[in-house]
């Protein structure tokens, strides 16, 4: 079969990134053509990319920038439209070669500029091969360009609804609603992470006056032959420790190693790790803290930790007002404020000096996948203390197959994680604490850490095991492969 995806940004970082990547891997290790529509800069890093190809500057016309012969018997073709010097992007991140400007804040103009290129890029490509399916991620604008590019030419595109299109973008600006809605409603299917995101969905297209769709549920997949449980997480880190100095600074035998991995940025909850940590500091004294992520506000966070570290309440603060400034759930704030409601204000600065966070909360920066890979299975816990609508929650799946208990909130499409995880551990082990949106999040967060850090079974060889095994099977890329080709298969031939 003759597969178009169409992505419109890289192969590696976000989970879509990832999502993208595996899928045509996949699709090619079962024999199919795909062509796929991106602008990762560096191909070739990717053993699955048999061919790449850039465009003239009208997209009329492709070039070809290298081919080879890849490993699987398919064969997948990457083609980068030309799009000019602006990126649409859903939350602002450093694309090499390219100026990210959020949807929501973009003049309609650019966006029609944006569509109009790569819409004409796509029907370049099938009039010179002839596709037979695609499959549009995001909710913009890649649906639009698929009706745009192939609707004469009756080809039909199924939809995979990601996330952060709808939250980020869509709900932010209502003059993106007509660019959604052109995508959806030509769609032969859509598909969604979760069945929480499929509900955000369609609470959506209610609210705009159109009607439910049949949202089709795809959990991600994970990387299984990566993420993998480690023997001996002093040996699995070695390599990495060479690289980063940070790392040199946990012991890896007795330390009690807490990860968060992700953005940092106040929707993922990093802020309310870092207000947990003198609670769990004071209970558990080997636990360390470790972020692994990338943003532009790393510095705040940092300034976060070391204020707490010098028992500055005034700037703790001010600090936590600042990152909490987005229209977020004030978790943070609420804590602080509960504290001297109480008059423990005091007590808690005082926890947080004694708590030597500034050894203690450190800071990778981002790492590649390969990279979390290896460090991952070395951690005692994951956490993903999510205060934003997540649609899924990858690395809690990640971390689960490497062996990890993940701490994830239990709200959103995250939710859908813990009740697996929950409903397959049940009497294993003592409950822990439940993570929930609410007026006591951070007081919860650094409860059921420390709870789960006391639980032995979580540390022992047999969890990691079934970890591992419960990850292989709700999680692998074959069975998200496999419903994709029933959804093409299906729609073909209701086309025809």
């Amino acid at each position: 079969m003759k597969i178009a995806i169409i992505h419109g940004y890289l192969l590696s970082g976000t989970g879509s990134n990832i999502y993208v990547a595996n899928l045509v891997a996949g699709l090619v290790a079962r024999g199919h053509d795909v062509f796929l529509f991106c602008q990762e800069p560096q191909p070739k890093g990717f053993q699955f990319i048999d061919e790449c190809y850039d465009f003239e500057a009208d997209n009329r016309r492709f070039l070809p920038v290298f081919s080879r012969r890849g490993p699987g018997p398919g064969r997948a073709r990457l083609f980068r439209p030309r799009i000019g010097d602006i990126l649409p992007v859903y939350v602002l991140d450093e694309y090499h070669g390219f100026t990210a400007r959020e949807f929501h804040r973009l003049p309609a103009l650019e966006i029609e500029n944006y569509v109009a290129r790569n819409a004409q890029a796509v029907k370049t490509v099938h009039e010179a091969f002839g596709l037979e399916v695609v499959q549009a991620n995001h909710l913009i604008a890649s649906p639009a360009v698929a009706r745009r590019a192939l609707e004469q030419a009756g080809v039909p595109y199924n939809v995979t609804v990601h996330g952060s299109a709808l939250n980020y973008s869509v709900r932010r600006n209502s003059g993106l609603n007509h660019l959604a809605l052109y995508g959806l409603e030509k769609a032969a299917s859509v598909s969604a992470s979760s069945r929480f995101l499929g509900k955000q969905l369609n609470d959506y297209l209610v609210s705009v006056g159109r009607p439910k769709v049949r949202v089709n549920i795809i959990y991600p997949g994970v990387e299984l032959a990566l993420f993998q449980p480690a023997d001996d997480r002093a040996k699995s880190v070695v390599g990495l420790t060479k690289q980063l100095e940070t790392l040199r600074k946990i012991d890896w035998k007795d330390d009690r190693v807490v990860m968060f991995v992700g953005k940092y940025l106040a929707a993922k909850g990093l802020h309310a790790s870092i207000l947990a940590a003198p609670l769990v500091r004071a209970r558990r004294t080997r636990a360390r803290f470790l972020a692994i992520g990338l943003s532009d506000e790393r510095e705040l966070y940092k300034a976060l930790v070391a204020a707490l570290a010098a028992g500055d309440g005034r700037l703790v603060c001010d600090l936590v007002r600042e990152i909490e400034k987005a229209d977020l759930p004030p978790v943070g704030r609420r804590y602080l404020a509960n504290l001297k409601r109480r008059g423990k204000f005091a007590d808690y600065l005082q926890a947080a000096q004694a708590a030597d966070l500034t050894g203690s909360f450190l800071f990778t920066g981002p790492l590649d996948h390969a990279e979390l890979a290896q460090l991952l299975p070395a951690a005692d816990l994951s956490v993903s203390p999510s205060i934003f609508p997540e649609a899924f929650g990858m690395v809690a799946v990640e971390a689960l197959a490497a062996g990890v208990w993940p701490i994830v909130t239990e709200d959103f499409g995250m939710a859908e994680i813990a009740k697996i995880c929950q409903a397959h551990f049940s009497g294993r082990f003592t409950p822990l604490p439940r993570l929930k949106l609410d007026g006591r999040f951070v007081n919860r967060l650094s409860e059921t850490i420390i709870a789960a850090l006391a639980e032995p079974y979580l540390g022992s060889r047999r969890f990691k095991e079934q970890a591992h095994r419960l990850a292989m099977e709700r999680f692998s890329w074959e069975r998200v492969v496999e419903d994709y080709l029933k959804l093409f298969g299906r729609r073909r031939r209701g086309v025809a």
